[in-house]
C-alpha cells in the first residue's frame, strides 16, 4: 500500500513538493531529497499533509502525476512529472 503527501510552506501553505511513499515516515523525513527541495526547506520549513493513505501504488502514482500537473512542475521542487522513481528500493551493501 502507498500514500500521497505534499510539503507546504508553513507561513503561506504554498505547496512546494508532491510525493509518494510506502509509509508516513517518508513524508516527514528530510533525508534523500534533492538540492532544490533542501534549499526551500531550509528557508521556509515544512508543513506535511497526507493527501491519500492506504491506496495502491498505481493509484498513488496517478494521483502524484495529477497533482504535479495541476500545480505545475515549475512551481514545485519535484524534478519529474511524477509516477516514477525507485519506490521501495533496497540498496545492496555494494551500492551503499
Amino acid at each position: 500500500m502507498a500514500l500521497v503527501y505534499i510539503h507546504m510552506k508553513p507561513s503561506t501553505r504554498d505547496i512546494y513538493y508532491v510525493g509518494i511513499g510506502n509509509s508516513k515516515e517518508r513524508a516527514y523525513r528530510n533525508e534523500g531529497r534533492n538540492s532544490h527541495w533542501t534549499r526551500v526547506f531550509e528557508k521556509y520549513g515544512k508543513l506535511v499533509d497526507i493527501i491519500s493513505n492506504d491506496i495502491s501504488l498505481e493509484e498513488a502514482k496517478e494521483m502524484e502525476k495529477f497533482l504535479i500537473a495541476s500545480i505545475g512542475v515549475k512551481n514545485l521542487c519535484n524534478q519529474t512529472l511524477g509516477g516514477e522513481g525507485a519506490f521501495g528500493l533496497k540498496h545492496t551493501e555494494e551500492t551503499k
